[in-house]
């Protein structure tokens, strides 16, 4: 079978393969399972009446976000996120250039724009504009790189892959390459 090498997030306690964050992406992940258990209520619909309920109760937490040991980037944040995946949350394209493949994570920070901002501009995240559309320009960072470690006051909701939990403090490192993957979309060459 044709395998495939992909790279994994290392949080010093756990591995993951998609998405790590700090903040109101993670709160949401959190909430998401009380919504499930409404009738008729699941995935992405789960998701969005949660992302409704922490625009409306939480809106950003202060952190410091340091980038490869090099960058530091303080303030009011509504999240900050390493991506090796492109996708989270029901259909939210959190990370559109990210590559479960290239060495390296996506790293995104989005300072809090204020609850109505926040909920206008919740339509183009979801599409995965964030990192070219001109309104998010003051509010968003994004660096690739190999290590983003966070730092917060206060516990802050925690998201690796989905399961979550309140810390003050978090490292998402890349460790590349690190899983093989059977991957039936590529072609297995039979050299006899």
């Amino acid at each position: 079978a044709p395998v495939r090498l992909i790279d994994r997030i290392d949080t010093g306690k756990q591995q993951a393969l998609n998405v790590c964050s700090m903040g109101l992406d993670a709160e949401v992940a959190y909430h998401m399972n009380d919504f499930k258990k409404w009738p008729f209520v699941s995935g992405s619909m789960a998701y969005n009446l949660s992302l409704v309920k922490c625009l409306l109760t939480k809106m950003g937490c202060d952190l410091t976000v340091t980038i490869d040991g090099e960058k530091t980037y303080t303030g009011r944040f509504l999240f900050a996120l390493a991506a090796n995946g492109r996708w989270y949350g029901g259909g939210y394209h959190c990370a559109p250039e990210a590559r479960i493949d290239d060495g390296k994570l996506d790293f995104i920070l989005i300072r809090n724009p204020g609850l109505f901002k926040a909920i206008r501009l919740v339509g183009a995240y979801k599409a995965g504009e964030h990192l070219k559309n001109p309104a998010f320009a003051p509010l968003v960072t994004f660096v690739r790189g190999s290590t983003m470690q966070v730092q917060a006051p206060s516990p802050v909701c925690c998201n690796v892959d989905g399961e979550c939990e309140e810390i003050t403090e978090a490292c998402f490192s890349i460790n590349p390459a690190s899983l093989r993957l059977i991957d039936p979309t590529l072609e297995v060459c039979d050299n006899r």
